[in-house]
């Protein structure tokens, strides 16, 4: 992958703040800290806390100054509500402290219908710091015999109903680091319309077998780095909906969960676009995937220019996917169009017998997919690795084990 425009970014990021770093230290009274328990939060895990965060939240967006802290103690467990902290702000950057603990409501009738419990949207240059937790409660959500909700007549385990942990809509300039995400009901972290954003040494936990539980889902948003971070989930560990650009993803552990997915895209005959996606330095521990491609027949638009490389995957239960079939299995006239998509250095072991399973399109057959230097093996006694590809154009891989019968062919 050739320079993008994060590599700019990061040049001009780094000018920027050295500058605001020197300001502010020549500016008497430019930083401005706000503790939520001088709002009258409790932190005692029983409290409502909601109120109180939500004054301290006002008084931080509304100071002016060079930055403004909004500080959540450690030693402490605040129970909230669903809450939303909204820009514009005074302050030229806004940094959220997160070294207590965050905790959902004990019912679901707290979110009286509400899609996610913690929205934060509309703040620039905010910096989301610290060692604390967010805590989902999840298990309150997941039984698939849960009660039904009497307002919306749904099962509880009906993925439009249970809300996100974490939504950051509208966010630019963003850095996010070292907090964790726990028992989300449904995906833990959401980036929406969000450019240039930095996320490091963020952990997110839920058990393999919970729903729909993604670890980081991203779309509408464009030059977006993530590293050194671990993900355990119920689904995807990532996921790259339409409208991303520029990301790229390093040293990253994922598992259990549904690996890094681009998609699904295209569903119900829409248009999608995702491209300039890296993935390196990344393992996969029994994971359903490993890195995948998946869309629906019939959408529009495009995923290019995709790079998946240094890649270990161990007892991955289908490590290379590319799946233009999703949920749909009947050729249409049209579909996301699938190419430029590397695969270099990708080594390991499937728990299946087909390793690498490349299905695109009749109308619109993938192209230009190259592998190279892809060195894996199966678990299932007396069985050699195999591979499927149907559609799909690209250079022939002759150290590729296993061999990949349609490459150099179309």
């Amino acid at each position: 992958m050739q320079s993008s425009p994060m590599d700019i970014w990061n040049v001009f990021f780094l000018l920027i703040s050295l500058v605001s770093l020197r300001f502010c230290r020549s500016e008497a009274g430019a930083f401005h800290v706000f503790d939520v328990t001088a709002y009258g939060a409790a932190g005692d895990a029983k409290t409502d806390d909601s109120n109180a965060f939500l004054k301290a939240w006002e008084s931080t967006c509304g100071s002016v100054g060079v930055s403004s802290t909004f500080l959540i103690p450690s030693h402490k467990t605040f129970l909230l509500k669903p809450l939303t902290f909204s820009g514009e702000c005074k302050a030229s950057r806004i940094h959220i402290q997160i070294d207590g603990n965050l905790l959902a409501p004990g019912d679901r009738e707290s979110f009286n219908g509400r899609k996610g419990w913690i929205l934060i949207q509309n703040v620039q240059f905010l910096t989301v710091l610290g060692s604390g937790e967010l805590d989902g409660r999840g298990s309150l959500w997941w039984p698939r015999e849960c009660i039904q909700d009497p307002r919306h007549a749904r099962p509880c385990d009906d993925t439009t109903y249970r809300p996100t942990l974490l939504t950051i809509d509208s966010c630019n300039y963003l850095t996010l680091k070292g907090w964790k995400l726990l028992n989300s009901p449904r995906n833990h972290l959401q980036l929406q319309s969000c450019n240039y954003v930095s996320i490091s040494g963020i952990s997110i936990y839920a058990p393999g077998e919970t729903p729909n539980t993604d670890g980081i889902n991203i779309f509408r948003s464009k030059h977006v780095v993530i590293t050194d971070s671990r993900i355990a989930s119920g689904d995807d560990c990532i996921s790259f909906l339409s409208g991303v650009f520029d990301v790229r993803i390093s040293s990253v552990a994922c598992g259990p969960g549904h690996g890094i997915s681009i998609g699904s895209l295209g569903k119900d005959n829409t248009e999608a676009f995702v491209s300039q996606i890296l993935v390196e330095e990344t393992s996969f521990t029994n994971t359903k995937n490993g890195v995948r491609i998946k869309t629906w027949q019939g959408g529009s638009g495009y995923v290019t220019d995709i790079e998946f490389r240094h890649i270990v995957m161990n007892s991955v239960e289908n490590p290379i996917v590319i799946d233009q079939y999703y949920f749909d299995k009947t050729n249409k006239s049209s579909a996301v169009a699938v190419r430029n998509i590397d695969y270099f250095d990708i080594k390991g072991t499937g728990s299946k017998e087909t390793v690498v399973s490349l299905a695109c399109s009749l109308s619109v057959p993938c192209r230009n997919i190259r592998l190279n230097e892809v060195d894996l093996q199966t678990t299932v006694s007396e069985k050699k690795a195999a591979a499927y590809c149907l559609n799909v154009n690209g250079p022939p891989c002759p150290n590729c084990t296993p061999q990949i019968p349609c490459l150099g062919r179309m």
